[in-house]
């Protein structure tokens, strides 16, 4: 099975994965099946670290049953407050800048692997229990950044955008901060400048 794992070290940022826009902020994490489109939208005024590894894992199906990471169908799947992560992912990087790679060092690497996929897997069935009382707030998180990601050209305010979605612009300036890790008007900067780049390559 082969993943690609984003572990948030400081910071904060949007990824972009399949048309949909995943608020990452300071120990979340973000596991992304192979093939999946993504991209990442950053506030340029705040510094942000990520530590990633891609890895195609063999493993033996007897075990694959109880590590839930590697049986999910999703396309991608993000995790919070996954601070432990960050040690195993910064081992992996280690042991990969070894040279030469030997047998034992392959043994860590594969190892080190295993935790990681079995760490994940602890989180999402974390996730998957406390599910139920997130996902309105995240289905009102996600309709905003999809409003904001189609309509970034316009002149937008927190107090028109607060009023679009019935909701007071206190409590919005609140969940941007505590869900997404930034101001709303820090998003919106960092989204226009992320279009702009794209012209720019293009």
């Amino acid at each position: 099975s082969e993943v690609e794992v984003f572990y948030v070290k400081s910071g904060c940022c949007v990824a972009s994965v399949e048309g949909n826009y995943v608020p990452l902020k300071e120990g979340d994490c973000l596991v992304i099946r192979p093939f999946v489109r993504h991209g990442m939208t950053v506030d340029a005024k705040v510094p942000y670290t990520l530590a990633q590894v891609e890895y195609t894992m063999t493993y033996s199906t007897e075990y694959a049953d109880g590590i839930s990471i590697l049986n999910t169908n999703m396309s991608y799947v993000k995790l919070d407050n996954c601070q432990n992560i960050c040690n195993i992912i910064t081992n992996i990087s280690r042991y990969y800048r070894q040279s030469p790679i030997t047998d034992l060092v392959q043994t860590q690497i594969e190892l080190s692997m295993a935790q990681l996929m079995l760490e994940l897997s602890y989180h999402l069935d974390l996730r998957n229990q406390n599910l139920k009382h997130d996902k309105e707030l995240n289905k009102h998180v996600q309709m905003i950044l999809n409003y904001l990601n189609e309509h970034y050209e316009e002149d937008l305010n927190i107090e028109e955008i607060a009023e679009k979605f019935s909701i007071s612009s206190r409590y919005l300036r609140r969940i941007f901060e505590k869900e997404i890790g930034m101001s709303c008007n820090n998003y919106i900067t960092c989204v226009r400048i992320g279009k702009a780049k794209e012209l720019l390559w293009n």
